[in-house]
């Protein structure tokens, strides 16, 4: 039995006429099993629904269906600059830039779904998306996750100025940021000759181990370095909570070879800066909230007392460029400055 989605798509795709572009049409990659394009499709369709249903819903200004996919569409240049969507006398029209001082050759002409309508709205987005794909030496390497980037950027833009769609990268990095992550604490570049450290976690489990900034780690866990992509060594760092690994390491400083073995553990990004004023009031900088800031805040105010004997005139809590986080460590940092209210 054919999915729901199957039957909308392949309704829709009776009212799509085709045009091939005469010129600049990319070499075709391996073409996917017609299993694979339903899986692909059923996965963006139930995104798509879901994600277009809250903002519709859920927006501060009320916008049409049709009003916030038209919004997103427009993004599609995204994928590749030269593409271009238009929506003109009941058509939707998906047009890739050929030659300087030549008009757009036309990609893709689709009926124009109801303005609530919205299974035929998500077929349109997906049929423009594998279109654009077909058509574009660019848009062939991007994924569907950079499909939901660029049709939610361009939805919200039509009702909060303030909200953004995180993608799966960007959750991962959220997360660590607010919660902590396991590891060893290192910031690296690679190089010819391994991973070179640009930065160690102030203390961290590689600081603690010895490991320093400019260190160049050669080897892990015996493994040579050598040729290993960025990702292919942070998975070789990567390990449980309590775990150690061995990093050779050559000491640009003295020329020594190093063998450090490092305790994997929970690193808690520091999100909290201070300087003092030359009139005597501290700035206290917060970049985010995570599970450690109102303690960072805390030992903040009591180093800045203690290095001012106690003679501090104020504080300013600079937040800007702060993007939020954990709402528990907003109110304890509050807490800290008002002694009573809500």
């Amino acid at each position: 039995m054919r999915s729901g989605f199957a039957r909308a798509a392949l309704s829709a795709t009776a009212a799509i006429t085709i045009l091939a572009a005469c010129t600049g049409q990319p070499t075709a990659p391996k073409r996917p099993s017609a299993t694979a394009v339903q899986f692909e499709r059923m996965a963006i369709n139930s995104v798509l629904r879901a994600g277009f249903t809250e903002i519709r819903d859920k927006g501060f200004v009320e916008r049409s269906t049709a009003d916030l996919f038209i919004a997103g569409l427009r993004n599609i240049s995204k994928l590749d600059p030269e593409l271009r969507f238009a929506a003109e006398d009941g058509q939707l029209i998906l047009s890739l830039q050929g030659a300087v001082n030549m008009p757009p050759q036309p990609i893709l002409n689709v009926i124009r779904p109801d303005d609530d309508d919205l299974q035929g709205w998500v077929n349109v987005a997906i049929v423009m998306y594998e279109a654009a794909r077909r058509a574009s030496m660019l848009a062939v390497q991007t994924e569907r996750e950079d499909l939901y980037q660029f049709m939610f950027d361009g939805a919200l833009t039509q009702i909060d100025p303030y909200s953004r769609y995180s993608g799966n990268h960007n959750v991962s990095l959220n997360r660590a940021n607010r919660n902590g992550f396991i590891g060893i604490g290192i910031e690296y570049d690679m190089r010819m000759d391994g991973a070179y450290v640009s930065s160690v976690a102030e203390n961290g489990p590689a600081g603690h181990a010895g490991l320093q900034t400019g260190d160049v780690i050669s080897a892990v866990d015996g493994k040579e370095l050598t040729g290993l992509s960025r990702e292919a060594v942070r998975r070789l760092i990567a390990g449980p909570t309590d775990t150690t690994v061995r990093l050779t390491v050559m000491r640009a400083e003295t020329g020594e070879k190093l063998s450090l073995s490092v305790r994997r553990s929970l690193i808690v990004p520091h999100t909290v800066q201070w300087t003092m004023t030359g009139n005597g009031v501290a700035v206290i900088r917060v970049h985010s909230f995570n599970i450690r800031t109102s303690a960072d805040v805390s030992q903040a105010v009591a180093a800045i007392k203690d290095s001012s004997g106690n003679t501090v005139k104020g504080y300013v809590l600079d937040l800007r460029g702060d993007p939020g986080g954990l709402l528990d460590q907003a109110v304890d940092l509050s807490d800290l400055f008002l002694d009573s209210g809500s």
